[in-house]
């Protein structure tokens, strides 16, 4: 095991180069913070790494939901939300030199890229060395603390949590041994140069200032990305990042949206699928069910593999009754009058058929993508957008209405985000 605690042995690095004058007791308990946002639940302790699917750190994500605190003059907040940063920077800079870095044990994970430990966010501690490494730099005590916004804070809980990502760690690669890190020296020299880095950059940018350019940057990206395509004219379009909605979406992630549709493919004949992006899920349908299917969308595209329609869900060009089967991910979603789409959907579906839909709420789309703080500072009103919100209390005359709330993973916790819906014709020969 490491002698120290790897963040707080960096926290004190940096503290020892910056000039900033940091309140040190809340600038190192934000060091420690993502490993003890909420302990009881491992699976929250992921989440608040805040890094993508490529291993990067996500600066937009954290700062905004953390960053909000830096608005206030509260030097205590401030320190604690640079703490905050030098952890997620540390997570940064370790995965992207993590070459230089290996883990070396007795087992069958000898050798193990340090960047290979970091995709399951494991951290190690050494709780007895703590005390005189913080020794005369802190005066509160720091085994326990509470700040605005976080759940009560322990080395114990923390300890727990840590033990149980080594369970998970070594449940997951079928390994008993115990670990051991690099030799000290080389760890010593490795965290010293990063924090000799993390210290010239605190030294020169004012957080007040990151958070300006990072809103300015992604207030650019939102511009951009607005003046592209909405999607691929051409179906088979490699180059989907030319587009503002690339569709990549195939049949498989159509099942995990939508839970029913495996069963409804096998019975239907006649589909119809809304907002078919580039068509690789309608494809895929009628490869491997034989359906007759039509699809929608609101742009022309070439070369699609499966009769297409330009149209919009609230004005379907199709005759009563005409389908056993409508699908549809997200496009309903958008439309400014969602009763009167499915209200269209209900009119083209068959006595007896059924409709799955997955609706995600304006919210959820656009604080996903962008943040809520960014599309604010754009001066967009977000009331302007309450059209696009789903209502799950719908009823229409003849048709059973299953609606089923999806968790998402997601900061803004007091929105509904998405819906699975099942609709069910009713059959007048029943």
């Amino acid at each position: 095991m490491p002698e120290i605690c790897t963040h707080i042995y960096f926290a004190r690095l940096v503290l020892d180069k910056v000039k900033i004058p940091y309140d040190l007791h809340y600038f190192i308990q934000g060091t420690v913070a993502p490993d003890s946002f909420i302990y009881e639940n491992p699976e929250i302790f992921h989440k608040y790494h805040f890094v993508n699917n490529d291993l990067e750190f996500d600066l937009e994500f954290f700062l905004r939901t953390v960053g909000e605190y830096c608005k206030t003059s509260d030097s205590y907040l401030k320190s604690f939300i640079d703490g905050y940063y030098t952890h997620l920077w540390l997570d940064d800079y370790v995965r992207k030199n993590a070459d230089k870095l290996e883990i070396i044990n007795l087992g069958n994970m000898a050798r193990l890229k340090l960047k290979d430990l970091f995709k399951i966010n494991i951290r190690w501690y050494d709780f007895n060395d703590i005390s005189s490494l913080l020794e005369g730099i802190v005066e509160k005590p720091i085994i326990a603390l509470s700040l605005p916004g976080l759940e009560f804070i322990s080395f114990d809980a923390i300890k727990h949590l840590l033990q149980q990502q080594v369970e998970v760690l070594k449940e997951t690669l079928n390994v008993s041994t115990e670990l051991v890190v690099i030799p000290r020296d080389k760890y010593n020299r490795f965290m010293s140069d990063a924090a000799d880095k993390l210290a010239g950059f605190l030294n020169c940018v004012s957080k007040e200032n990151l958070i300006d350019k990072v809103k300015a940057l992604a207030l650019a990206k939102i511009k951009e990305i607005e003046k592209l395509p909405d999607i691929a004219k051409d179906s088979n379009e490699k180059d989907l990042k030319k587009y503002k909605y690339p569709f990549e979406r195939d049949l498989e992630s159509y099942k995990r949206k939508l839970p029913d549709l495996e069963r409804a493919l096998i019975k239907a004949n006649k589909v119809l699928e809304i907002g078919a992006g580039k068509g690789i899920a309608a494809s895929q349908i009628k490869e491997l069910y034989g359906c007759d299917i039509y699809a929608t969308g609101i742009t022309e595209i070439e070369n699609f593999p499966v009769p297409f329609t330009i149209a919009v869900a609230s004005n379907l060009p199709f005759s009563d009754e005409t389908f056993d089967l409508v699908i549809s991910v997200q496009a309903i979603s958008w439309e400014a009058d969602q009763i009167k789409a499915l209200k269209e959907v209900i009119r083209v579906l068959k006595p007896g058929g059924m409709a799955l839909l997955f609706l995600t709420t304006f919210s959820y789309s656009m604080e996903h993508r962008w943040g809520k703080s960014f599309w604010i500072e754009a001066e967009i009103d977000p009331q302007d957008y309450k059209k696009y919100e789903f209502s799950p209390d719908i009823k229409i005359n003849g048709c059973k209405i299953e609606t089923f709330e999806v968790p998402m993973k997601h900061p803004f916790k007091e929105h509904k985000f998405a819906y699975y819906v099942k609709i069910t014709k009713e059959d007048r020969n029943i």
